[in-house]
This record gives C-alpha cells, sequence and structure tokens, in this order.
C-alpha cells in the first residue's frame, strides 16, 4: 500500500505535465492557425455627400470633410443620411491653406459630443453602432501646395502650431465624455526629411501617446516606401507602435484617356489596368501592415468631370463618373474590396 503512492504520485505528474504540454501545443497551433487582422476599406466622399452611391459601391465607411468650425446643425443631416443607409462616417476636421484657432478646436468638443458613441444624435435611435469613433486632424498640412511661405521657419512654424492645436482638441474631445480619437498627421509630404514629424512631437511630446493613429496618402507606385518611412519617422521620434491610418489612396482613369499624370502610375490606365493594380495596393496594403494598419480608404466616390472633359488627374479619381455611372472593371474592384470590408 505504501510502495504504491509514491508510484500514483509519478503517475498523476506525468499526466499533469502531458496535459500542460498538449495545451500548450494547441495554444500554439491556434495562433498559428488565427488569420492576420485586416485592416478595413472605406472611401472618401466629395464636396457633396453621396449616400446613396456610397451605398451603391457597398460602402460601410466614408470619410467627409467639413471645416473644423462648422457647427453640429449642419453635420446633423449628412451624418443621419449616412446613418439611414448603415454608412459610419470619418469626421475630416479640416483647415485647407490654414491652421486651426484656438475656438476652432474646442468646436470638436461638441461634434463628440452629438456624435460619438452615446451622443445625443443617437438618442432614441437603434443605429448608435454607427456613431463616429475617430475625427482626423486636418489634411496635407505638411504639403507645401496649400501654403505659400514654405521657408524653413514657417515650415516648422507651421508644425509647432499644428502641434500645439492637436493638444488643446484631445482635451476638448475628452471634455465630451465621448470616446473619440483623434488622429494626426504623420505623413512627411513632399519633404524627404522627417522635419514634420519630428518638429510636431518634439514639441508636444505627448501626442506620441495620445494620438489614436497617424495618417497618411501613399499616392504612387512607391506607397512601400513611402509607408515605411512614415512609420520609420515616428518610431525615431517616440511613437512606440504607430496605427497608420490610409485615409486617401486611389488612381486616375477615364478609361484609357491619357491624362495630366497619375502619381508615377501609367497616366493612361483603361479601367481594368486600374482595377488590378487597386486591388493589388489595397491587399498589399494590408497583407504587409496587419494590425498597424486601422483603415484604407480609396479616394473617391466620383469623378468631377465628365469623361473626356479635361486631361486634369485631379477628375478622375472615381469610382463612378460624373454621372454616378460605372467605370466597368474599376467600379466593379472598388464594390468587392468594400463589401469585404468590416468597415
Amino acid at each position: 500500500m505504501t510502495a504504491a503512492r509514491p508510484r500514483r504520485r509519478a503517475l498523476v505528474a506525468v499526466l499533469f505535465v502531458a496535459l500542460i504540454a498538449a495545451a500548450a501545443l494547441l495554444t500554439l497551433r491556434g495562433r498559428e492557425a488565427a488569420p492576420p487582422a485586416v485592416a478595413p476599406v472605406g472611401i472618401v466622399a466629395g464636396a457633396v455627400p453621396d449616400p446613396a452611391l456610397a451605398a451603391r459601391l457597398h460602402a460601410r465607411l466614408v470619410r467627409f470633410e467639413w471645416d473644423i468650425s462648422t457647427p453640429v446643425a449642419r453635420m446633423t443631416p449628412t451624418i443621419a443620411a449616412y446613418a439611414r443607409r448603415g454608412i459610419r462616417v470619418l469626421p475630416l476636421a479640416g483647415f485647407y491653406r490654414r491652421l486651426p484657432g484656438y475656438r476652432d478646436v474646442h468646436n470638436l468638443e461638441r461634434w463628440a459630443r452629438a456624435f460619438g458613441p452615446g451622443g445625443t444624435f443617437w438618442r432614441g435611435r437603434r443605429d448608435g453602432h454607427l456613431a463616429i469613433r475617430d475625427i482626423e486632424f486636418g489634411n496635407e498640412t505638411a504639403m507645401s501646395y496649400q501654403f505659400t511661405d514654405n521657408s524653413p521657419a514657417a515650415y516648422h512654424a507651421r508644425a509647432v502650431l499644428y502641434a500645439r492645436r492637436a493638444v488643446q482638441a484631445l482635451r476638448a474631445i475628452r471634455r465630451s465624455g465621448r470616446h473619440v480619437g483623434l488622429l494626426l498627421q504623420g505623413d512627411p509630404g513632399d519633404r524627404s526629411d522627417d522635419a514634420w514629424v519630428s518638429t510636431v512631437l518634439g514639441s508636444r511630446p505627448v501626442l506620441a501617446k495620445a494620438a489614436a493613429g497617424w495618417t497618411v496618402h501613399p499616392y504612387g507606385p512607391q506607397w512601400r516606401e513611402r509607408v515605411a518611412r512614415a512609420l520609420r519617422q515616428l518610431r525615431d521620434n517616440g511613437v512606440a507602435s504607430p496605427a497608420l491610418w490610409v485615409t486617401e489612396w486611389g488612381l486616375a482613369t477615364d478609361g484609357g484617356s491619357c491624362l495630366s499624370d497619375n502619381y508615377g502610375w501609367d497616366r493612361c490606365m483603361t479601367f481594368d489596368q486600374a482595377a488590378n493594380t487597386l486591388t493589388r495596393v489595397v491587399r498589399g496594403l494590408q497583407l504587409r501592415y496587419g494590425r498597424r494598419l486601422a483603415l484604407v480608404a480609396i479616394y473617391t466616390v466620383r469623378d468631377q468631370a465628365e469623361p473626356g472633359a479635361t486631361r486634369s488627374r485631379e477628375a478622375y479619381f472615381g469610382a463612378l463618373d460624373a454621372n454616378g455611372h460605372a467605370k466597368g472593371a474599376y467600379t466593379t474592384a472598388v464594390q468587392s474590396l468594400l463589401a469585404k470590408s468590416g468597415g
């Protein structure tokens, strides 16, 4: 009797170790088999809201720009129109060719209080799950085309003021009591150095942790290099694990007509060529960056000019033509990407 007890204990110990090993193996296999996180795909609206066209494209998230000073009452019809079609809005707080003032940034408290989770707009509605989750703070402020003075001193001052206003915007949103993040610009723009990111984060280091994410617009065939450069600059300046938001990416195509430019792609792209390129790049972004990528937003819903009316590339980034008609395979590719997205 006494001799059997040690053997029983030994047997129990062996079985216990075997069970632990088996559980660990299953956990590892489960991790290996788990699919990588895939960033949702959204679309950028034009200057005028097109909720019906966005729904036709199967969009579940639309990026829409309002000037940062816009009152909630003027935003409400647009938010409501998209919500009726099951589409969440990513608001872009714009300040084109300028930097926002103190009163401007405090207006974001009203945006968040009205349209954020549990916001006043959603009370009594059944679609509160479409509440805004983030606000994008400005568009391409680092780019030279928006400002006449791009001297080193002016550029530095612009980045410093942007960072200061971003901190004020974060405080304003926090006062709303809603869980709404602020997306800041991490794209170095048309510069090869890190002057923008290093100045923004150098002047306000708190933004490295406080920002909900960093936006980048990697147009052109060098999209990998542009995203890699943004990641490197953010990490070098204190952002330990940057969350990237591609809030614009697209291709200009007028069905094979030659345009003025296409950010380095073939300026005479057919709809078929544009469809293949779009699908390849969006999938490449999703697979390459996994959980670091929060969104890919295709630019834009529809063209700004009739087919063949101009050679300007800016007129033909639409998923649909100016009249809302399909652009062949390109429209189909956009619909496919949006339909597979969780939004």
